[in-house]
């Protein structure tokens, strides 16, 4: 096994060569190498290593193979040594990479305050340009930090920036996927009932499937003293859930916030 790795090691590093040759830029070949062919090995698999350590010989700078090479030990639970190579990304790509290692230091780590610091980096480097992170807004995963240290009114107003700011630059068909969800809800939970409906009702009619906004919504009207209406949306959450709609997810962690089918019995059974 030792002998097939260091020979698909060493085809691997004179393939990258090769393209380097005809190039005559290492790092471009790499790069482009592996977009065409990261795909084709299981992430992390020996071959998979192979590829990336043969990629950064020949190009020490790709934070695309730092990057990656990195999420695997942070899949595998070894933070030291992600963090070690996400700092190396970060280092080459600080405009792509910040986001990167925010993103999972929130959501993998809830580790929001090193999360919060990446971001306000990236938000200096950025200006005025917009940035997204795993198609989500810098500001609504700044709110999301802010949120996760206990200040709420820092995170609203983050969410609100953000949510202006998408609908100045492309129309408001093109806010993000749960962002109206996510504004919604703190709204809920700072006790400001009217808020919260208006964005649960807008994230209803751009994602009718959400089983997540039905039944937040209806914790809102139970709230209200609309038990008629609560009752539907609880009603209607659970036939999504269980049926042809989805929610919010991660094979790896459990998000914040999230839906489950028993929270959705609970919130039934007391109104009952």
């Amino acid at each position: 096994m030792k002998y097939y790795c260091c020979l698909l090691f060493f085809i691997t590093f004179f393939s990258f060569s090769a393209r380097a040759q005809l190039t005559n830029s290492p790092c471009h070949s790499v790069n482009d190498f592996l977009d065409e062919v990261s795909g084709k090995y299981y992430w992390g698999s020996p071959k998979w290593l192979a590829m990336m350590d043969s990629a950064l010989i020949l190009c020490p700078s790709s934070a695309k193979a730092w990057g990656n090479k990195g999420i695997i030990y942070m899949m595998r639970g070894d933070v030291a040594s992600w963090y070690l190579l996400a700092e190396k990304a970060v280092q080459f790509d600080p405009l792509y990479f910040l986001g990167n290692r925010a993103y999972h230091r929130m959501r993998y780590l809830r580790d929001y305050e090193g999360a919060l610091k990446d971001l306000q980096k990236l938000d200096s480097i950025a200006g005025l340009r917009p940035v997204y992170v795993a198609d989500v807004h810098s500001y609504i995963l700044i709110g999301q930090c802010k949120e996760g240290l206990g200040d709420r009114a820092g995170a609203l107003e983050y969410y609100n920036r953000s949510i202006e700011n998408q609908i100045k630059e492309r129309g408001e068909s093109w806010v993000g996927t749960y962002d109206y969800l996510i504004r919604g809800i703190l709204k809920y939970e700072m006790n400001d009932y009217e808020g919260a409906l208006t964005d649960l009702d807008k994230q209803a009619k751009l994602y009718e499937q959400l089983a997540d906004t039905y039944y937040y919504r209806g914790l809102v009207h139970k709230m209200t003293n609309h038990s008629d209406l609560a009752r539907i949306d609880f009603e209607k959450a659970k036939e999504l859930l269980t049926g042809q709609g989805f929610k919010r997810w991660d094979a790896q962690v459990v998000l914040v916030n999230e839906v489950y089918l028993s929270d959705i019995d609970t919130a039934l059974t007391a109104l009952n």
